[in-house]
């Protein structure tokens, strides 16, 4: 159980539960294997995590080679959530000290997944000198062994290892600028690899054409990485063709295919966007969309998380290259369907009631419906969009036709919180608890939030003993402000009835847009404007074609069922706040809020 709650918390992004999850499986592992005559055999198949599956001959010998899987898959699933926290060290330590080359044919996948996690974790360490002379002495003792083996004959688990071992061997000196030596590994690593593949038994065929596969790609990404894109190019269709190969031969792998090739069509939109060729990086990222499309409705959420990541990283990207063709509106449109996309995400997990509600994923929104939004509701819509770590894109649509009436901005994320030439509180801490923390923490959006959050007592100030002054607080806001309101100050004066709806994407959903601060002002937004948020533009596009039963973009208008609609009334009232000095106190409830639901319910 410690090992599944360990990839859970990876899948969810908190590593550092999951380092603590692995560790004390490891631990308890070593320990049951120490003492392996003392338990029933039937109890160690359960702990692999691989298998599944009981002991054929019950015996004590097999029972520890489970136990000693299982004890490889809690160092895997460690080892990634230390590299998660960037740290390498420890990983690096473990994994060395795990992994012994062998010529045996009983060699597994989770063995050779220790060898992969190792060259992975070199390469984010960028530590290819150690790789390279680590990688060069496995393989010595390998042909060693090879060399003095009984049978003269060799397995495939000999030559997918030196598959594996001359991949990263490869990819360690093309990292390095070494293109030859690159090079001439890569033909090492392709000739064992086919070798590997004429002599696998049927029943490995797939896992050693798998890993084939995730090797050829990630070949690819070492070229993408190196810059060298025409190499990178070369690589990437290789594997595309052999994947396309693997769909339908071997179910139980298709959905790992399947998934890579996605990141595959991914990578190669993102390197035909660096070259300019926009119109093959939109068919290669259309290309991902829709693999992604095919595979999110038969994950769970236990491997949902990866594919997640591919399809958002292909939105974000969308967007940048139709922003770089100066087509706003279409990027608008893009980040929308991300949006929907998200949101239908979240709806595959409610109950069985909303089975069959549809999200219009693949709507392209017209100027004209984006307008109609803003004017059926006499409001200015302000549309923020996170497309890297360190940009988002805002949309200003102002309730009124013509030219103007949707603008777009940039504002620039990459600088730290103190050059915005504000003081704040130092070494505020993180905040487990919150996803602005699961990503980069030295841009000014993760300081700011986190600081502006803990300020007002929420996350983990209060309980690390910190302590925020009202200027603390004023400093935090202010920032937020200057990063995510003055590049479209302008944009915002004179508009129609001062209503301002906010759309925020991410880690934005927790900026408080009324309490931010201008500082030549020193007027809170909500002092100027009538303020409000959401979730999604399509929630103004749909209510304002409410009238009509199609919109402009082809969209058919149906009336929400009762089964559609959530009403809330009399809410358990949280505990709050009012100054960054005084002690949270309870709300009181709302007043007729629950003979208010009673009464819309009827209605509906």
């Amino acid at each position: 159980m410690l090992v599944y709650a360990g990839t859970a918390y990876n899948n969810s992004g908190l590593h550092e539960n999951a380092a603590k999850s692995f560790a004390e499986a490891y631990d308890l592992l070593v320990s049951f294997r120490s003492r392996v005559n003392e338990y029933p055999f039937r109890v160690f198949p359960l702990l692999d995590e691989l298998s599944k599956q009981e002991s054929e001959t019950g015996s004590f010998e097999e029972g520890d080679r489970a136990i000693g899987r299982a004890q490889l898959s809690a160092l895997n699933g460690l080892s990634i959530a230390h590299r998660a926290l960037g740290e390498y060290s420890k990983p690096i330590k473990y994994l060395r000290a795990t992994y012994s080359p062998s010529v045996a044919e009983q060699f597994s996948e989770v063995e050779l997944d220790v060898v992969i996690n190792l060259g992975d974790t070199y390469l984010l360490a960028d530590q290819y000198s150690e790789g390279i002379e680590v990688f060069k002495e496995n393989i010595d003792v390998l042909d060693s062994l090879g060399k003095d083996s009984e049978s003269g004959s060799l397995s495939a688990s000999f030559y997918i290892q030196k598959a594996v071992l001359s991949n990263y061997l490869a990819r360690f000196h093309i990292r390095s600028n070494r293109l030859d030596d690159g090079k001439r590994f890569q033909d090492e690593f392709l000739k064992f690899a086919e070798q590997a593949m004429r002599s696998a038994a049927e029943e490995n065929a797939a896992d050693i054409e798998k890993i084939y596969f995730y090797l050829l790609s990630g070949l690819g990404d070492s070229f993408l990485s190196a810059e060298n894109y025409s190499e990178a190019e070369a690589i990437y269709e290789q594997a595309l063709a052999f994947g396309s190969s693997l769909l339908g031969s071997h179910s139980e792998v298709e959905h790992q295919v399947l998934e890579n090739i996605s990141l595959i069509n991914s990578n190669l939109g993102f390197l035909h966007y660096q070259n300019q060729d926009f119109s093959k990086s939109s068919e290669k990222l259309d290309a991902s969309i829709q693999s992604l499309s095919i595979l999110s409705p038969v994950l769970d959420d236990s491997n949902s998380l990866i594919p997640s990541r591919i399809q958002h990283s292909n939105f974000q990207l969308f967007q940048k290259l139709l922003v770089a063709q100066n087509r706003p509106v279409e990027a608008l449109s893009i980040a929308e369907r991300a949006r929907n996309y998200t949101f239908g995400e979240f709806s595959l997990n409610l109950d069985s009631s909303f089975d069959s509600f549809q999200l219009p994923e693949a709507v392209n929104l017209s100027k004209q419906d984006i307008s109609a939004a803003a004017i059926a509701h006499n409001a200015t819509i302000v549309y923020y969009s996170i497309v890297s770590e360190t940009e988002v894109f805002i949309w200003v649509i102002r309730p009124e036709a013509g030219e103007n009436a949707i603008q777009f901005r940039r504002a620039d994320l990459s600088t730290d919180a103190s050059a915005l030439g504000l003081s704040f509180p130092q070494n505020t801490p993180r905040s487990l608890s919150s996803f602005i923390d699961r990503g980069r923490q030295s841009t000014a959006l993760a300081q700011l939030v986190r600081g502006t959050r803990s300020s007002f007592g929420i996350d983990d100030a209060t309980a690390a003993g910190m302590a925020f002054s009202e200027r603390d607080q004023q400093a935090y806001l202010q920032g937020l402000h200057q990063l995510l309101i003055s590049p479209i100050a302008d944009l915002l004066v004179d508009i129609p009835n001062d209503r301002v709806v906010f759309i925020p994407e991410g880690p934005l959903a927790l900026v408080p847009f009324p309490a931010l601060l201008n500082q030549d002002s020193e007027r809170y937004l909500v002092e100027d404007f009538t303020i409000s948020t959401a979730s999604r533009l399509w929630t103004f596009i749909d209510s304002a074609n409410s009238h009509n039963s199609t919109s402009s973009s082809g969209i058919s208008q149906a009336a929400l069922s009762p089964e559609e609609v959530l009403i809330v009334g009399d809410p358990v009232m949280p505990s709050v706040s009012f100054s960054p000095t005084t002690k949270p106190t309870k709300l009181q409830a709302i007043e007729g809020s629950r003979e208010d639901a009673t009464e819309i319910e009827a209605i509906l």
